[in-house]
């Protein structure tokens, strides 16, 4: 039996449940039969958010779909949560950030200031995160959602006399008014742990935050055919043996690019992953048909510090390969 999914969206300013489902004629018509609204932006059936189009949707369904309505429960009590705790925000959510215009103009824009005291903080936050060791991907996110904060904030208030309800209701409010997916919600806790704990000193902090359940998903895995025939159909030397490495050795994009010549062991038919994940190092198994393309490509394109370069020298670019 097919399922079918109920969210919550906040679309055009109005609340509405959001249906999604298969996309077979039969179910498309009874959702349209249903007075239901489709949306190409999220692929989805559109109802508005009551309790009687609720009652009517999962009538129509019963003894015909299977339903997960638990997002859309969780979705509501956070609001009503949220609804409830309004007040206690910092500053109005509404509070614009600069953009650029179609013609990338700026200058129109009133720009966000953020008071000396947060500046402040900002910089002890990035020397922190640098000194601590942190990556370069980790520093850049800790900062992005401090950002988002700092902007909130404003010159009027300042990150130091934030109390942890106030943060609370932050939290809440990236979550219904920015759709905060939970991996997005922890980076903006830990960035903002960080700061009151290795800084500011103040001990262990924890929000307790109500988080729907994770869904329980098997990965994507291509059948063996159609990786072959994807790599056999890739003419260029260099892309094809990035594509066997990822594949053949199961290695992350970053990790493919960040390679180097001498981490390839092929007395050993071993490959030395350096400073991976975590900052560990690892080895894989090197198969003999890899290293043969390996050679090949070294021939024709005589790499220099690195593995894969550029056209223009360098390490290759990571959205390149992705």
């Amino acid at each position: 039996m097919e399922e079918i999914i109920f969210k919550y969206l906040e679309h055009r300013s109005k609340a509405w449940i959001q249906v999604h489902g298969m996309n077979g004629l039969s179910f498309n018509k009874m959702m349209k039969e249903l007075g239901g609204i489709y949306t190409h932006t999220y692929r989805s059936w559109l109802f508005d958010c009551n309790k009687t189009e609720y009652e009517k949707l999962l009538s129509a369904m019963t003894g015909k779909y299977k339903t997960d309505v638990s997002h859309l429960r969780h979705s509501i009590q956070l609001k009503k949560m949220f609804d409830q705790r309004k007040k206690d925000l910092p500053v109005k959510p509404d509070t614009p950030i600069p953009r650029k215009n179609n013609q990338g103009n700026s200058q129109a824009i009133q720009p966000i200031t953020i008071s000396p005291t947060n500046t402040k903080a900002l910089e002890e936050y990035n020397k922190m995160l640098v000194l601590q060791g942190y990556s370069l991907n980790t520093i850049r996110n800790y900062r992005i959602e401090l950002m988002v904060l700092l902007r909130l904030l404003g010159e009027k208030r300042n990150l130091d006399d934030l109390t942890k309800d106030q943060i609370h209701s932050y939290l809440l409010w990236l979550i219904m008014k920015k759709n905060y997916g939970e991996s997005q919600v922890n980076t903006a806790v830990n960035a903002i742990k960080f700061y009151f704990e290795q800084i500011k000193f103040r001990g262990r902090m924890v929000f307790d935050l109500p988080r729907p359940k994770k869904p329980w998903t098997l990965p994507n895995v291509h059948d063996q055919t159609k990786v072959e025939k994807m790599i056999r159909s890739t003419e260029n030397e260099k892309h094809k043996c990035m594509l066997m490495l990822a594949y053949g050795c199961g290695l992350r994009l970053s990790e493919v690019i960040g390679m180097r010549v001498e981490d390839i062991d092929s007395s050993r038919m071993t490959i030395m992953i350096k400073r991976a994940k975590g900052k560990k190092d690892r080895q894989v198994v090197l198969p003999e048909v890899l290293l043969h393309q390996l050679r090949k490509y070294y021939v024709a394109y005589k790499p220099g510090k690195w593995l894969f370069e550029g056209q223009d020298g360098g390490q290759y670019g990571y959205r390149s390969l992705q």
